[in-house]
C-alpha cells in the first residue's frame, strides 16, 4: 500500500493505531522488566555497568562510589577469597537489587545539582539506565556473601 493513496485522516488513524500498539507493547515489556528487577539482585558486573554509565558522563569516581559502592562490593568479595574477573563478577550478588540500581541512576540523572536542568547528560544516563534495566540479567548461579 502506498501512503500517497490514503486520505489524510486514514494516515492519522493508521499512525495512531500503530503507535498505540507500540506503546502498549513497550509498556508491557517495561512492567515485566521492572518486576524482574525488583526480584533480582544486581550482579557486581551489573553494578559496574551502572558505575560506567556515570563515569562516561563525567561523574567523579568518589561520587560514583558514594552512589553505588561498586569498589566496596568488589573488595568484599576479594577479601572473602572469591575471584573478581568479569565472569565471576557476573555471578556475584551485590548488596542491592536491579530496581534499586535503576532508581539510583535515574534519580541521579533527574535530581543532581551538578548539571543544568537541560544538560544532555541527564538524557544519556536515563537512556542507558533503561538499556541496563531491559538487558538480560546476569545472575544464573549466584554466590552471595550477603546471605
Amino acid at each position: 500500500m502506498h501512503l500517497e493513496s490514503l486520505q489524510d485522516e486514514q494516515k492519522i488513524r493508521m499512525l495512531l493505531k500503530d503507535s498505540a500498539f507500540f506503546m502498549r507493547q513497550n509498556m508491557e515489556k517495561m512492567l515485566k522488566n521492572a518486576r524482574l528487577a525488583m526480584e533480582t539482585a544486581a550482579s557486581l558486573r551489573e553494578l559496574g555497568l551502572g558505575a560506567r554509565i556515570l563515569q562516561k558522563v563525567g561523574v567523579l569516581p568518589k561520587e560514583v562510589e558514594n552512589l553505588l559502592a561498586y569498589e566496596e562490593n568488589v573488595s568484599r568479595y576479594k577479601n572473602a577469597g572469591y575471584p573478581t574477573n568479569v565472569a565471576s563478577l557476573a555471578m556475584a550478588v551485590s548488596d542491592i537489587n536491579m530496581w534499586e540500581l535503576f532508581n539510583i541512576l535515574t534519580a541521579f540523572a533527574t535530581h543532581n545539582r551538578l548539571w543544568s536542568p537541560h544538560d544532555i547528560r541527564r538524557t544519556v544516563v536515563m537512556n542507558q539506565s533503561m538499556e541496563l534495566l531491559n538487558r538480560r540479567r546476569d545472575i544464573r548461579e549466584p554466590y552471595n556473601i550477603y546471605r
